[in-house]
């Protein structure tokens, strides 16, 4: 369960994502979401799951951390559907994820939790950009970005 919040605009780290964290973290974004509401009282998706984990506490904080989720949510429905051509099956649950935003309290979205092996690191992004670019350089396969580049920060070239 994580953000891996490479940017602070949810639309710029879900373009960074390989293909296998961009298939995966759909859905890990929809059951963040789903939590949330379940956490809130409303009704959910996606039945809760890792109710005490940092990331699920990040995202019900207020209208602001959950509208963040929503749109990297959204963001990787889209980059999902422009890499292999169709829609992802959590982007069914779109509509009442945006129906729910209206009933988290309004704030200011707080600093994103550090949940890498970098814990030190700041700013949070250059973190998650760094844990990013260790689990490509140690994974048992080659990341790919179908139809896509790799980030522009990341010293990775992987297959495009």
């Amino acid at each position: 369960m994580n953000l891996f919040a490479t940017s602070a605009s949810p639309e710029r780290s879900a373009r960074a994502l390989d293909d296998r964290r961009v298939i995966k973290m759909a859905v890990e974004s929809a059951q963040l979401l789903s939590t949330a509401m379940w956490l809130r009282g409303l009704p959910a998706p996606y039945r809760p799951t890792h109710r005490y984990h940092p990331a699920v506490a990040w995202t019900r904080t207020n209208r602001a951390s959950f509208t963040w989720v929503y749109r990297h949510f959204l963001a990787l429905g889209a980059e999902y559907a422009r890499r292999f051509g169709r829609q992802h099956a959590s982007m069914r649950c779109s509509a009442a994820f945006r129906a729910a935003i209206p009933r988290f309290p309004k704030g200011r979205r707080p600093p994103f939790v550090n949940l890498t092996r970098h814990p030190r690191v700041r700013p949070v992004t250059t973190a998650y950009r760094r844990h990013l670019e260790d689990k490509w350089a140690r994974g048992p396969t080659r990341p790919r970005w179908t139809r896509a580049r790799p980030p522009r920060w990341s010293r990775f070239e992987g297959e495009a």
